[in-house]
Parts: structure tokens; C-alpha cells; sequence
């Protein structure tokens, strides 16, 4: 540091001498604490009369139990991540300045030490999937590049899954009622409002049979029974222009499923209509879980 301007609970120090890369010496005058805009504190700072530039020790770091990774243009200080920093002229410059205010707080993240191909990694890449799906699939070696490096077993939780993922209790494990063939029976589920997409769309429509669950994109709800429409006519063209076998279609009570057009869509097509009871996403549940998937996903990612 240059100045005491940005140094919390600053004294001196006497003259405590300092020697840098070029071999020169240089001389503190005082010592405290900086704190960065991410909220990291940093103690034992001196200060130095007449430096334009903060600078970090790296030997420090180490003994103070950190760890320094320097990969390409950036670099990462672990134990607990602490900052970041990219190169600009040729110097590691950190991401965040320091700020003035003693009495500001953060919440720092606790990062453990991991490399790039370890399993933690791994979870991360592929939108968070769970730890057995991934070791199942490199044993398979279906995926190239997944080899993974380190512990199979990690007894750390993820916090976006726990925060992404919370479910409400499960449901029955068996129907209590006959059920369908599959290609009998269609499940739809809509989901939304959410944030406007690139395309102005904040709705899904979730539509699943036989196993293979179609998703169409809305603007409004009201574009469900067009939706739907649509995909009676991709149903038969994959059956060789055959009338699909769909006798029921499945769905909750919402608006945009008891209304006019949609109805009138179901009429003209043969299809009987089925609704799950208020609250009990259970009845619905074969398109409930896929939509919950891919809500899930798009939350962790």
C-alpha cells in the first residue's frame, strides 16, 4: 500500500523493511488491516510511502495456509477462495478494489480445493447432475474427456442443488387406480410465468408420451392449445401420418387447459380429457418430474 487512506486499525510499525523482485528495499511505516469490495480482509497490511500499487505476497499467502494457482492469463488463491485475478501488462491484476467502509460486511464463500477434472468439477459441468449418474458414466466411457480425478465419494453438499432442488414430500409410490397404456395417455403440465426469454417466451409447456417428453415454448398461456395442436400433427408425422393412439390427455385444473380452444383442440382430435385434484401434483406426477428436471437444471445452471 501506498497510503493509509484505505487501512483499517492502522499503527505503526517502525521502519520494517521490505525487499521486492528488482532487489530493492523499500521501507513500511505503518500496518492494518484492507478490506476488498468482495468483502476479504486481508491483515497484516503495510504500508509503504510512495507505491501507486497495492501489492499481495505470495510467500505470505502460503504461510498463512493458502494456496496460488497461476494457469494461462488468471490466477485463484484457495483455502478459502479469496480472489481472482487476470493479467493485464503482464501483472496479475485482482478483480475488486478496496473499500472504505470499516463497518461493511460480506458472506465469502467457503471454496474447497479442487482441480478441474475432480468430481466436484464434474458435477458442476454437467448441470449438476448427481455424483453416482456421473461415475456411471465414465465407467461406460460414453462421454470423451470425463476422466475423473480424485475422491469418488464427496461428503460436501452442494449448495445451488440445495437451494435449487428442494421438493415437497413424495408422493404414493403406487396408483390407486388402473392405469392406461402408455401410448394411451399424454401428460401436460405448463409451467411459468418466469423471467422473458431472449425470444419474449415466459411459459413451457411440458407434453409427455410414451416416454419422450416434448417442450414448447410460450409467450402467453393462451398459445397452449396451438402448442398442443401442433403436436398432434409431429405425433403423426412420426407414425408414418397414422392416427397417434393418445386417448387421454392428462393435466391440472389450470385455465389454459380448460379453456374453449383447448377443449375444441381435444374434440377434434378424439381426445378424452383428465384432470389431477387441486394440490395433488402426485396424479400428474410422469410430467410434474420432468418439469421439475428441467426447472432444476435451468436453476443450477
Amino acid at each position: 500500500m501506498g497510503s493509509c487512506a484505505d487501512i483499517h486499525d492502522a499503527e505503526p510499525c517502525g521502519e520494517h523493511v521490505i525487499q521486492v523482485a528488482d532487489e530493492r528495499t523499500l521501507i513500511a511505516t505503518a500496518r492494518g488491516s484492507l478490506r476488498l469490495d468482495n468483502g476479504t480482509v486481508l491483515h497484516d497490511v503495510v504500508v509503504v510511502p510512495g507505491i501507486t500499487r497495492t501489492l499481495i505476497s505470495v510467500a505470505a499467502l502460503f504461510k498463512d495456509g493458502m494456496h496460488v494457482s497461476f494457469s494461462g492469463h488468471k490466477c485463484e488463491v484457495f483455502g478459502r477462495l479469496l480472489f481472482s485475478g487476470v493479467v493485464r501488462g503482464g501483472i496479475y491484476e485482482l478483480q475488486g478494489g478496496t473499500s472504505r467502509s470499516a463497518a461493511a460486511s460480506a458472506l465469502v464463500a467457503q471454496a474447497p480445493k479442487y482441480s478441474k477434472n475432480d468430481l466436484r468439477h464434474w458435477h458442476q459441468r454437467l448441470a449438476h447432475l448427481n455424483y453416482n449418474s456421473i461415475l456411471e458414466l465414465e465407467n461406460s466411457g460414453k462421454v470423451k474427456g470425463l476422466k475423473i480425478v480424485g475422491p469418488r465419494v464427496l461428503n460436501d453438499k452442494c449448495e445451488a442443488c440445495a437451494l435449487s432442488k428442494v421438493t415437497a414430500r413424495s408422493a404414493p409410490k403406487k396408483a390407486t387406480r388402473p392405469q392406461l397404456s402408455k401410448d394411451e395417455v399424454c401428460h401436460a403440465d405448463l409451467a411459468g410465468s418466469m423471467q422473458r426469454s431472449i425470444h419474449g417466451n415466459h411459459y413451457f409447456l411440458a407434453l409427455k408420451w410414451i416416454g419422450f417428453t416434448h417442450i414448447s415454448f410460450l409467450r402467453n398461456k393462451s398459445d397452449a392449445a396451438a402448442a398442443f395442436e401442433d403436436y398432434l400433427v409431429i405425433v403423426n408425422r412420426r407414425s408414418d401420418n397414422q392416427p397417434h393412439s393418445i386417448k387421454v390427455l392428462r393435466s391440472d385444473n389450470g385455465g389454459e387447459f380448460e379453456g374453449t380452444a383447448f377443449q375444441s383442440v381435444c374434440s377434434a382430435a378424439g381426445i378424452e380429457r383428465e384432470y389431477s385434484e387441486p394440490h395433488a401434483h402426485y396424479q400428474n406426477g410422469v410430467v410434474e418430474r420432468a418439469n421439475r428436471t428441467i426447472s432444476e437444471t435451468a436453476r443450477t445452471l
